[in-house]
């Protein structure tokens, strides 16, 4: 009996040993091949060429106004063996320029002339084994999406630039993207209403009339004066309240504002500023409120993923029009809300 439970033992154990035996060779050859290396160099304009960065570092810029000029890439020498890889670049204003070979430079260095976008291609075997994959960073927008094998990475319709970018290769089809590396902003374009005020539009200059500030009399007057294309006086719509003389309020006694306040929302004030509407901005802080005049959007925003610093404003404080983020405490301010002009 003891023999026999022997000679099963064994006949298990073997069994065993030839399945993981199979298992072992039935694995795909690229599990155990090294992964082969990308690396890629940038040049920033006014910085030059940056150092080397590789398999998906970021090599650029980060900063708003980093614009590319010029990229060149280096593959490992297991890649090289295999294949290769091309590049070409969109030139700011010009367009898409040839494919560049590797360890070519796509772009130019200090000719005043900048990449919005790319597309990056592998070759030969290597193109069938792996992907190479892409993103870009757009100034004032930010990283866009991975894009892969030769796709559009970038802008090309818009007023925008490329500070930076990642690149690595993967496995064939294992790295999916979901779109968002290519961005069309023709549709956008910079909104800016004219208004048709002849006095200044600074609140400080009427102190005898303006005394509590009067910033809701001026923004609504340029709103007036936008809708009607007309010269407007702020202190028609400045005076003292009925029940507080020593007190002085904005009256909305010209029709062309909604009759109430409501929860600021961009994608509203967009909208209505390419009607030719303004839209009036009221905010608070610790220490008082503030209103505003929005008269326009600047060029090359994502329309989609407005900021408050997309949005340009007459501040009756400073008495110019400026982006609404740095308005007269604005950055300080605890609740925002809106009127609409019509």
């Amino acid at each position: 009996m003891k023999l026999k439970r022997l000679w099963l033992g064994v006949r298990v154990a073997a069994i065993l040993m030839l399945a993981c035996a199979l298992a072992w060779t039935s694995l795909p050859t690229t599990a155990h091949a090294a992964l082969p290396k990308i690396a890629y160099q940038v040049s920033v304009q006014g910085k030059g060429w940056r150092p080397w960065k590789s398999n998906g570092a970021t090599a650029g810029s980060t900063k708003k106004a980093a614009k590319l000029e010029a990229v060149q890439f280096k593959l490992s020498k297991n890649a090289r063996k295999k294949g290769s890889l091309r590049c070409r670049v969109h030139i700011a204003g010009k367009g898409w320029k040839g494919w560049r070979t590797l360890g070519a430079v796509s772009g130019s260095v200090g000719k005043g002339k900048t990449i919005d976008a790319i597309r990056i291609k592998l070759t030969g075997t290597l193109a069938t084994k792996y992907d190479v994959v892409y993103r870009v960073r757009v100034g004032g927008i930010g990283w866009l999406g991975w894009a892969k094998n030769g796709a559009s990475a970038g802008v090309t319709k818009g007023l925008a630039n490329l500070g930076a970018i990642r690149v690595k290769l993967v496995p064939k089809d294992q790295v999916p993207t979901n779109g968002g590396a290519y961005l069309d902003l023709s549709i956008t374009r910079a909104v800016s209403l004219k208004h048709y005020m002849t006095r200044s539009l600074c609140q400080l200059d009427y102190p005898s009339h303006f005394q509590h500030g009067g910033c809701c009399a001026m923004s609504y007057a340029v709103g007036i004066s936008i809708i009607t294309k007309k010269d407007v006086d702020p202190l028609t719509y400045y005076r003292k309240d009925w029940f507080s003389p020593k007190v002085y309020l904005c009256y909305f006694d010209d029709g062309h504002v909604e009759t109430s306040e409501i929860a600021f929302d961009a994608e509203q004030v967009y909208s209505n500023l390419r009607m030719g509407k303004p839209t009036l901005v009221h905010y608070t802080y610790s220490t008082g409120q503030h209103w505003v005049c929005i008269t326009g959007v600047r060029a090359g925003v994502n329309t989609k993923d407005l900021t408050y610093a997309d949005f340009t404003a007459i501040d009756p404080y400073y008495g110019t029009e400026r982006a609404l983020s740095t308005c007269s405490m604005f950055k300080k301010a605890k609740s925002i809300t809106m009127r609409l002009m019509s």
